[in-house]
């Protein structure tokens, strides 16, 4: 029976973490260990007690135990969910995909329009997932740089844009930027309009630095990062036209790691970014599915909202 994890379930929490195997679902922080960890007891104790949280973990169980474990939450806003975690005793196609399915009932109730699941390249998760109503979204590649220790470059690349901290006023520009850059399919399954888009982006950092690079009063390049489970995570968005300016945008992530190892996921398809963070020292380290869900139907935009064309 799936249901939500009650306080109840304490119990069967530690026979739970023998059984079942490693991590399936990752964010960005999970993504960042280069070994998939093991059921969390004492986290899922502490939700399982507490009413508010334990209404965003879903369970199948039955007088047996537990055989499954799934928990969510909202990325930018209440409108987009992301999976957090799943584990399972086994690899049980119909239970996982009956568990997926019922986040995706729920996710409708509280009127979200997304749920987002990342799964290791190739994982039998995908299959499940897709018989839930999820689509793949995008493929990508973990790269690291562990020389950071060793110091940043002495001078920056050089670059004809401005490197500035991002203002408020730059929103419409940044979406500009994302149309600009993201293929169509991706666009699609993470965001058409700017409302949509702003409600997917994932915020693994509690106070992330902010910069864009201006190039003739346009913004070209952005840049957000910050601290995450002891690594230094960066998310960098570039025109295609502006390839020679995502090394200064590194550069200065890199700088602020302060001898932090330094790591950023990088889709498929910018291929040229992937390319000159090679060049610059970053290795590849893993690779993920992105999958959505879409379970509510898009909010009428306000006047004037813009919306990516096709």
């Amino acid at each position: 029976m799936i249901r939500h994890l009650r306080p109840t379930d304490t119990a069967a929490l530690l026979p739970f973490r023998r059984a079942a195997g490693t991590a399936q679902a990752f964010t960005v922080a999970g993504a960042l260990h280069s070994t998939n960890h093991g059921f969390p007891v004492a986290r899922y104790a502490a939700l399982a007690l507490s009413p508010r949280a334990w209404r965003q973990c879903w369970v199948d169980a039955d007088a047996g135990g537990l055989w499954a474990l799934t928990s969510v939450g909202a990325r930018t806003t209440a409108t987009t969910w992301e999976t957090r975690d799943l584990f399972t005793v086994d690899r049980d196609e119909d239970r996982c995909a009956e568990l997926l399915h019922e986040v995706g009932v729920a996710a409708g109730e509280h009127k979200v329009m997304r749920v987002f699941l990342r799964a290791e390249h190739g994982s039998w998760l995908t299959h499940p997932a897709r018989r839930a109503g999820y689509e793949p979204a995008a493929t990508e590649t973990l790269y690291v740089l562990v020389q950071s220790s060793r110091g940043a470059p002495a001078h920056r690349p050089p670059s004809s844009g401005v490197l500035r901290a991002r203002a408020a006023t730059d929103d419409h520009s940044l979406f500009r930027l994302y149309c600009a850059a993201a293929p169509v399919q991706l666009r699609a399954e993470s965001g058409m309009t700017a409302t949509e888009w702003w409600s997917a982006l994932e915020k693994p950092w509690r106070k992330p630095s902010e910069v864009v690079d201006e190039h003739n009063g346009e913004v070209v390049g952005w840049l957000r990062h910050g601290g995450v489970d002891g690594w230094w995570f960066f998310s960098l968005l570039a025109r295609p036209s502006a390839v020679d300016r995502i090394p200064a945008l590194v550069h200065a992530a890199v700088v602020a790691a302060n001898g932090r190892p330094v790591a950023t996921l990088v889709a498929d398809f910018d291929t040229a970014q992937a390319a000159v963070i090679e060049r610059l020292g970053f290795v590849p380290e893993r690779r993920f599915q992105v999958m959505t869900q879409t379970v509510a139907t898009r909010a009428r935009e306000p006047k004037g909202v813009v919306v990516a064309a096709s």
